[in-house]
This record gives structure tokens, sequence and C-alpha cells, in this order.
């Protein structure tokens, strides 16, 4: 049951997450002018879609704990928008970091799980 409650967490979240982002396309990077905008809202959007698809469990993704991503991901918005005034960077940083953690923390769960 508790599985199931944390999909259903994950969906809602997701599904505001793609909602907010799909608003922000209509008023926040709304003109191609700043780029950062719309590499920022593109991470909410991602960030959504990740947490909407989480529960689909596609082979490939089997052994991935996928939420940290879409976290890392959100985490990155902040880092690469207002610390490092660079967005493609911060993206960067925080997919490459959500990709890190999602895999090592998907390895210790799949080795606890085979030793029970």
């Amino acid at each position: 049951m508790i599985y199931k409650f944390k999909l259903t967490t994950y969906r809602i979240i997701g599904a505001i997450l793609v909602l907010l982002g799909l608003i922000g396309y209509l008023t926040i990077a709304d003109e191609f002018r700043h780029y950062n905008e719309f590499l920022g809202v593109t991470c909410v959007l991602v960030s959504g879609l990740v947490l909407l698809l989480i529960d689909f469990r596609f082979h490939l993704f089997q052994k991935v704990e996928l939420q940290w991503l879409s976290i890392c991901l959100l985490a990155c918005i902040p880092l690469g928008g207002v610390v490092l005034d660079n967005m493609p960077i911060g993206m960067c940083i925080g997919f490459i970091s959500g990709i890190s953690i999602a895999i090592i923390l998907g390895k210790v769960n799949v080795t606890k799980s085979s030793q029970s």
C-alpha cells in the first residue's frame, strides 16, 4: 500500500509540474530572447514528465530510482539561474547528478531486496 501511495503522490506532483510548465511556456518563456527562462521552464516540464512516467518501469529503467532525476532537475534551476548565472551548466549539473544518484540508489535497493 505504501508503494501505491508513492506512485499516486508522484503522479499528482508530476501533473502539477507539467501544468506549471505549460503555463510557464505561455507566460514566462513566451519569447526566445531570454533562453534561460525557456530552459528553466523546460526543466519544470521535464521533471513533471519524469514523475508522471515513473511507474511505467520500462525495462531499461527497472533498477533506477527515477524520482531523483526529477528532484535534481528542479534543484538545478536556482543553481543555474541564481548561483552560476548560467542555466545550461546548471542543467547539465542537475542532469548528471540526478542520473548518478538514481543509478546509485537503484543499485542499493536492488541489493537490499535480493538479500532478503
